[in-house]
């Protein structure tokens, strides 16, 4: 009942993707999840997107979302490497693991990697 709109996530990939750290990315990544499925919160609205994302930045750094050139340099490697799923591993820039995996299948991609 909170979702009144379905955003296009195109703004959302630029400000996720303009936080360099990797853990402070997937923390608000985290945040805005949390604002859109439990608060409601419009997604569509680009003010509303830096407001969440704008505690994880750096100290120093510019609300600069990556341009649109950047975004899609990094989606073309996504769709190169045929990534469909979250979360995806791409390992050795070669193979790409899809999806939430078992314990077993890691295991089953690292003993034919390794030959074991």
């Amino acid at each position: 009942d909170l979702i009144d709109r379905i955003p296009k996530t195109r703004q959302i990939h630029k400000a996720l993707l303009s936080i360099e750290d990797k853990t402070t990315q997937w923390l608000a990544k985290e945040a805005l999840q949390k604002a859109f499925f439990c608060q409601g919160v419009d997604l569509s609205q680009l003010a509303n997107i830096q407001s969440i994302v704008a505690p994880f930045r750096s100290q120093g750094s510019d609300d600069t979302l990556l341009s649109e050139a950047e975004l899609d340099e990094r989606l073309s490697l996504a769709h190169k490497w045929d990534i469909t799923a979250v979360p995806s591993f791409v390992i050795d820039g070669e193979h790409v693991l899809s999806g939430a995996l078992e314990s077993h299948q890691w295991k089953q991609f690292f003993r034919r990697r390794l030959g074991s």
